[in-house]
């Protein structure tokens, strides 16, 4: 029985009308799936893309195209589990969706080899969060869970953000990626189409600028003064938390 869909989650995840550059995507990596599902090693479909990029609409459309199919053996997983929560409360909300296939990826690795089990897609959100070595406090003792996805799936279709970077055990870079997917099949699907970011192009390339630590052509000045939207700054997060906290 599936329930209504958390408001909050629903704009967040789910759109009425996709945009011209999602459904291509979306279309594109439809096509890349069903070549891998024929094919004779397992395959990789990434999506790439920073915050705010659609990423996770698109991963969900995927999601509830596959999922609800039982025409495939499929799971969704995630490591971050505020996110996996989130997962499993909108897989209850989908109709024909099987709420235990969204796992974190630890426990769907660790069932599927116990069990012998084989799928057809496997989804992965948050991709740069798997552990790329063994962790055994979290009962973890393979080496690395993207290899093990890939030999427990005929299609991977992950989602990354390499500006992201986390603790040792789980941090990835393209280099890591692509020595981990060595000789398999892979697509990368990039989207650099900005949704959810209310601001001028001159105050997105002076973010930009700053998260990579280059030299920027527009004073802070500039691209404050001819945009709806304001960038205030704080000598310490206490202060940073009270000016967030006055301006929500």
């Amino acid at each position: 029985m599936t329930k209504p869909m958390n408001k909050v989650l629903k704009a967040q995840f789910f759109v009425d009308d996709l945009s011209d550059d999602q459904k291509n995507v979306i279309t594109n990596i439809n096509d890349y799936i069903k070549q891998g599902l024929t094919g004779k090693q397992s395959s990789v479909a990434i999506i790439e893309g920073a915050a705010g990029t659609g990423k996770s609409v698109v991963l969900m459309e995927l999601v509830r195209q596959y999922m609800t199919d039982k025409r495939y053996k499929t799971s969704l997983v995630v490591n971050h589990p505020e996110l996996y929560k989130a997962y499993r409360e909108m897989g209850t909300a989908i109709p024909n969706m099987n709420v235990s296939t969204i796992r974190r990826p630890t426990s769907l690795i660790n069932y599927a080899q116990k069990n012998h089990e084989k799928y057809d897609i496997i989804f992965v959100d948050e991709a740069h969060l798997l552990y790329s070595k063994s962790e055994p406090y979290a009962h973890y003792r393979g080496q690395n869970q993207l290899t093990d996805l890939m030999n427990l799936a005929k299609v991977v279709v992950v989602v990354y953000d390499f500006e992201q970077v986390f603790q040792s055990k789980m941090y990835w870079d393209k280099d890591l990626l692509f020595k981990t997917i060595g000789n398999h099949p892979y697509k990368r699907f990039e989207m650099n189409f900005q949704y959810r970011m209310v601001a001028s192009d001159e105050q997105v390339t002076w973010m930009n600028d700053l998260t990579e630590e280059k030299k920027s052509n527009h004073s802070l000045a500039t691209v404050t003064s001819n945009s709806r939207s304001t960038i205030k700054l704080a000598r310490c997060l206490r202060k940073l938390r009270r000016v967030t906290k006055n301006t929500v």
